[in-house]
């Protein structure tokens, strides 16, 4: 302590000494589960990592479980210096390993390489395994990892992901926290556990929950957009009868027309019978942007570009102050409503 304490870069006012957390007791992991959750829409890797360290303290034997700060705590007095995220992701991937779920341990994986923004070049190993920092460090954890050149390029690529490649991963995110959520809670209750959190602040993480998974009619579909910059440069909104009789209309990247729609099933994003609803949710999730060019091509001719372009440009102003705001507390404990 008094070697820490001699350390200049330590501003002792700057923390709060809130006395030994020996153990956690289990009942306080259902509300931190769903804390993560919720704090998953703007940090999904990250949380994703904490998600699991919940899980694997509750799976802990001998009672309730130790923190992680701990071990944290004794390798540091034991003259190492360890990164507090490299102990938690070490921990918790070795955890499922023991479980046997290697696809659980891949998503930790490209969670953490993708949290830490270190870019390890493939064609520069040698020498970024020799980096002191943390891209040596994350260098030797690619290789651990049987990481080849095309993995390490795919995800240095990341924050220029097609949307389809983000959606998938995001859906791969949203199973985990779901699935991770069902175990936890079930153990829990097994266990007989009292869930240790207020009522109130239950409602309003409940309710965060639902305005992210639960789905009632003309909710617009929330997708978990792990990458900010998914605005699209050209949108068509398109539509054309089918032989069955129906008209639908459907949202495509690029300029679709009736030369070339049948070769871009690849670039369908949205189908509705209502034109409004792909605009709304392209809109939401942030594909369709001020800077969006929105092409329509209508076979019934009931729709015109020139007709479709200013209700666009008013959902996209509308919905990104939407988006800006986050309700607080009192709004939460209110009844829901449509605004």
């Amino acid at each position: 302590l008094a070697r820490i304490l001699d350390d200049p870069t330590l501003i002792t006012d700057a923390y709060v000494d809130l006395g030994p957390v020996a153990r956690v007791p289990l009942g306080e992991l259902f509300g931190a589960t769903v804390w993560q959750i919720v704090k998953g829409e703007h940090a999904p890797f990250k949380s994703a990592l904490k998600l699991g360290l919940l899980e694997k303290l509750l799976c802990s034997e001998g009672g309730p479980p130790e923190p992680l700060c701990e071990e944290v705590k004794r390798r540091v007095q034991a003259g190492e210096t360890p990164d507090p995220y490299c102990v938690l992701f070490d921990a918790v991937v070795e955890h499922y390993r023991s479980q046997g779920d290697p696809a659980t341990e891949d998503l930790l994986a490209r969670c953490f390489y993708l949290k830490a923004g270190v870019r390890v070049d493939p064609d520069r190993l040698k020498t970024c395994e020799r980096d002191p920092g943390d891209l040596g460090t994350m260098t030797r954890y690619a290789q651990a990892w049987g990481w080849g050149p095309r993995r390490l390029r795919h995800l240095n690529e990341f924050r220029t992901w097609k949307f389809e490649r983000v959606r998938e991963l995001a859906k791969e995110l949203d199973r985990f926290f779901l699935r991770t959520y069902q175990r936890i809670r079930s153990r829990l209750d097994n266990a007989g556990e009292t869930q240790r959190i207020t009522p109130r602040d239950l409602t309003v993480l409940g309710r965060r929950l639902q305005i992210r998974y639960r789905k009632a009619p003309h909710k617009v579909e929330t997708l978990r957009l792990v990458t900010p910059g998914l605005e699209e440069s050209h949108l068509t909104l398109y539509r054309e009868a089918l032989p069955d009789g129906a008209a639908p209309w459907r949202l495509y990247r690029g300029h679709a027309s009736p030369s070339n729609v049948e070769q871009k099933a690849n670039d369908l994003l949205r189908e509705s019978d209502d034109p409004l609803e792909p605009l709304v949710w392209a809109a939401h999730n942030g594909l369709l942007g001020p800077r969006t060019q929105l092409g329509c091509w209508d076979t019934g001719r009931r729709v015109t570009g020139a007709e479709l372009e200013p209700a666009a440009r008013l959902v996209t102003e509308v919905l990104a102050r939407v988006r800006a705001r986050s309700p607080d507390a009192p709004t939460l404990l209110r009844p829901p409503r449509t605004e």
